[in-house]
């Protein structure tokens, strides 16, 4: 099973992703992975970031996030440009993780907080999409980040509204604040999930 997660910024698909991970899921952050890339960049994509906007973002041979974080929230060009060096290597780990799971039979979970907006759903076999109100998600990103209400804006300005992302899924979860209630929603999904894969199998494969 390869399953898409996603959720708007603060909505708490991370704490769910690590939720699954204890489930026993391998739990990709896509996140995690573009900060990577930002902060320890090959000299590809180090060569590709300082030939976008006069080089702007590219300082001391280093990618400056604030800095393309100023470029591209609110400007859905420059985000376009941004995503155009990202989302190739991105991909290009999704494909060899996937590969790799699926060859091994390992539940997986792939966390994208734009993966609709990338139209990324169909390379999944599902997808969960998680949901807070606003309220939880301004409440959430005050914890222990520097994120202002500006941020916050400009962030979901970019993105499809928290109530279509969960509308879409072919699984939600809605996170109102409380982890063991979120718990709780993972381990009934989890056993969803993983019944569903044991029944699509036909005896043939089965055996």
């Amino acid at each position: 099973m390869i399953a898409g997660l996603t959720g708007s910024f603060g909505s708490g698909k991370s704490t769910a992703g690590a939720l699954f991970a204890k489930l026993g899921w391998f739990v990709f952050d896509s996140d995690e992975f573009c900060r990577t890339m930002r902060t320890t960049p090959d000299a590809g994509f180090l060569a590709a970031a300082a030939s976008l906007w006069n080089g702007c973002c590219v300082k001391d041979g280093k990618i400056d996030a604030k800095a393309v974080s100023d470029v591209v929230f609110g400007n859905p060009e420059r985000m376009r440009e941004w995503l155009g060096i990202v989302y190739p290597r991105l991909d290009m780990e999704m494909d060899r993780l996937t590969a790799e799971c699926r060859e091994s039979g390992r539940d997986a979970i792939f966390e994208l907080p734009m993966l609709y907006e990338a139209g990324m759903e169909k390379r999944f076999d599902c997808v969960i999409s998680v949901w807070a109100p606003d309220r939880i998600r301004g409440n959430r990103l005050g914890e222990g980040r520097a994120i202002v209400s500006s941020e916050k804006m400009r962030r979901d300005a970019m993105q499809l509204l928290p109530e279509e992302k969960l509308s879409r899924g072919d699984y939600g979860i809605v996170n109102i604040g409380s982890l063991g209630l979120l718990e709780m929603q993972v381990e009934r999904l989890d056993a969803k999930l993983r019944e569903n894969k044991r029944k699509s199998y036909s005896p043939m494969e089965r055996e």
